[in-house]
C-alpha cells in the first residue's frame, strides 16, 4: 500500500509539472504572436506619415514640373536649337520640324522630379527633429501623360528607424490633373500641316484645333519670319491658373501669302 501511495504521488507531480509546462508554452507563444502583431503596426505608423509627406512634395514637384516644361516648350533642359531671349525651343525651324515626342515631355517631366524632389522633403529635417532617422537614396521619376492627367511614379528608398521599430519605403506616386498631352497632340497636327506647307502659316486651322479642345492660342511675330505660339487652357488650371504652353517656329517665306487665314 505504501509502495501504490508513491507512484500516485509522483503521477500527481508529473501531471502538475507537464500542466505547468505547457501553461508556459502557451503564455509564450501568447507573447510572441502579441510581439509579432505589435511589430508590424509600429511600422506601418512609424512609416505612414513618411509616406504622406513624400507623396505631398511629389505632388508639388510635379506640379511644378509640368508647369516649367509647359513654359519652356515641353523641355527641362533647352535642346541645341532655342531661342535665348525666350528660353523656347523652335518645333518648327527653316523647313524642318523639330516637334518631341510625348515620350520626350514625359521624361523631361521625370527629369525635373528627379533634381527637385529634393528640395521640396529638405531632407526630411522635420522627422529629424522628432528623432526619426531617414536613409534616402536617389530619385528615380516616370511620367505617363494621358490627354487630361499626368501620372507620376516615383522609386525613392527609404530606410526609417525611430529606437528600436523601422520600416522602408520606395514606391510612390500621384496624378496631376493637367492637359499637357492634349497640348501636345494638337501641336502635332498643327506641325504637320506646317511640314507640308513650309511658307504658310494656316491661323486658321491652328485656331480651329484649338477650338475643338477647349484651349485659346496666341500668336506673336516677335521678329522677322519667327513666332511665339502659346496655348493657353482654362478648362483644366494647375495651382489654380490657367495652364499655359509656348514654343517657336521660325519660317522662311517664298511667298507673299506666308500667313494665310484660311487654307
Amino acid at each position: 500500500m505504501q509502495r501504490r501511495g508513491q507512484v500516485t504521488v509522483f503521477i500527481i507531480a508529473g501531471i502538475v509539472v507537464l500542466a505547468a509546462a505547457v501553461i508556459l508554452l502557451l503564455v509564450r507563444s501568447t507573447l510572441v504572436k502579441e510581439e509579432l502583431a505589435r511589430e508590424p503596426t509600429e511600422s506601418v505608423l512609424l512609416g505612414a506619415p513618411v509616406k504622406q509627406y513624400v507623396e505631398s512634395c511629389l505632388k508639388q514637384t510635379a506640379e511644378g514640373a509640368v508647369v516649367y516644361i509647359g513654359q519652356h516648350g515641353g523641355y527641362y533642359e533647352l535642346p541645341d536649337v532655342f531661342d535665348p531671349k525666350f528660353s523656347l525651343p523652335y518645333y518648327f525651324y527653316e523647313d524642318d520640324s523639330t516637334f518631341l515626342t510625348r515620350n520626350d515631355v514625359e521624361e523631361e517631366i521625370s527629369a525635373y522630379i528627379d533634381d527637385m524632389l529634393f528640395f521640396c522633403t529638405r531632407n526630411f529635417v522635420p522627422f529629424r527633429e522628432q528623432g526619426v532617422t531617414i536613409q534616402s537614396e536617389e530619385v528615380s521619376a516616370t511620367t505617363t501623360l494621358f490627354d487630361e492627367k499626368a501620372r507620376i511614379d516615383v522609386v525613392y528608398p527609404l530606410a526609417i528607424t525611430r529606437g528600436d521599430v523601422s520600416t522602408a519605403l520606395s514606391r510612390f506616386s500621384v496624378e496631376v490633373p493637367v492637359r499637357t498631352g492634349t497640348i501636345h497632340d494638337v501641336t502635332g497636327e498643327f506641325l504637320t500641316f506646317q511640314e507640308e506647307n513650309p511658307d504658310v502659316i494656316c491661323i486658321s486651322c491652328l485656331v480651329g484645333l484649338a477650338l475643338d479642345n477647349d484651349l485659346r492660342v496666341e500668336m506673336y511675330f516677335v521678329r522677322e519670319g519667327e513666332m511665339l505660339f502659346t496655348f493657353v487652357d482654362e478648362k483644366v488650371p494647375v495651382k489654380d491658373e490657367a495652364y499655359t504652353y509656348r514654343f517657336m517656329n521660325k519660317y522662311v517665306f517664298r511667298s507673299e501669302n506666308a500667313t494665310e487665314s484660311e487654307q
